[in-house]
């Protein structure tokens, strides 16, 4: 039905995909000994997702997003194609920035909550056509509490009126086919992105976060791209030091990112002039913001799923660009 493999965790948020050969019991990230978290299973089709021959796309469709999509990269995203290098970037002492061309991620969607703030919960995901819809429950098995019309559904690609279990009640003279539950789903894709490694003033996860968050939205203000043509994984601490990764997200990579590693003749300070970019226009924004946002907001770097204490600070983000670019911290 597809590839099977495990999205693991260790204590100090190094996120990484492994494939179902490997069995991991050690954070594949060079120096690092922190204890694995429990391993999530991942289910990566093997023809990929399509929509069904009964509801086609249409150029009026109307957008309903199911859960939220993350990256995590595999434990070969580092060793493809050799990175590019640059240390001290832009005379900024512990600054390191590599370039890594055709770098593996996986797109991965878990699903939603449950109504008591559980889960996420998966999907179901039928073994007969593929058909597959997001979980209302944790912990179903078997044909227990499907959800929505699951049990209704018509096969993804047959034609007819008659649903998917009728079909295969007439097949095999069983009630309902085999179902797959509570099953978190991903795609493989390649791309361009360049990690950032900071210098010991960024001393802490939240700085690195918000940095990230920062770093991301004004690099896509500052090459004039749509906000979601560049994304991030979660901050990592690799040897000491925290280390962001941004890529393209457009399949295959469009060289976004390596415009803010590799910047065409005559433009050397890009990089510099991106990190000041962000600080300007996407952390203080003007005098009047910068006085009055607290933590963080719309205007800034104010993350649509998080709540509160749970945003991105831009004050650590502010200090941290400061001190990196040599200025005044106020």
């Amino acid at each position: 039905f597809g590839l099977r493999g495990v999205l693991t965790a260790c204590g100090q948020g190094h996120v990484a995909f492994h494939f179902a050969t490997l069995n991991p019991t050690t954070c594949p990230h060079v120096g690092c000994t922190a204890a694995l978290n429990v391993p999530q299973q991942i289910l990566i089709p093997k023809f990929g997702f399509s929509t069904s021959i009964h509801d086609p796309p249409t150029s009026h469709i109307q957008e309903e997003r199911v859960g939220d999509v993350e990256y995590a990269g595999t434990t070969t995203v580092r060793t493809k194609v050799p990175p590019r290098k640059r240390d001290n970037a832009f005379g900024v002492a512990g600054l390191s920035i590599c370039a890594f061309d055709g770098g593996e991620l996986v797109a991965l969607n878990r699903g939603q909550l449950d109504n008591q703030g559980n889960g996420p919960c998966g999907f179901a995901v039928c073994l007969r056509c593929g058909y597959s819809e997001v979980e209302q429950r944790t912990n179903v098995q078997n044909h227990d509490h499907l959800p929505g019309d699951f049990e209704s559904h018509q096969a993804l690609r047959h034609s007819g009126r008659s649903t998917c279990f009728a079909a295969y009640a007439r097949e095999s003279g069983i009630q309902r086919p085999p179902v797959l539950r509570g099953q978190f789903l991903a795609a493989r894709s390649t791309t361009d992105l360049i990690s950032i490694r900071f210098p010991s003033i960024v001393n802490s996860r939240g700085t690195a976060h918000a940095l990230s968050v920062a770093l991301t939205r004004g690099a896509a203000r500052f090459l004039r791209l749509d906000r979601r043509a560049i994304d991030a994984l979660e901050p990592a601490e690799v040897g000491g030091r925290w280390e962001i990764t941004l890529f393209d997200t457009h399949p295959g990579g469009a060289g976004d990112v390596f415009e803010l590693f590799d910047p065409p003749p005559g433009a050397e300070g890009r990089t510099r002039a991106w990190f000041e970019h962000t600080l300007n226009e996407v952390i203080i924004v003007e005098h009047d913001h910068d006085a009055r946002c607290i933590r963080a907001c719309n205007r800034c770097i104010q993350l649509r799923n998080l709540h509160g204490v749970d945003q991105p600070d831009r004050f650590l983000a502010r200090t941290a660009l400061r001190q990196m670019l040599n200025l005044p911290n106020i």
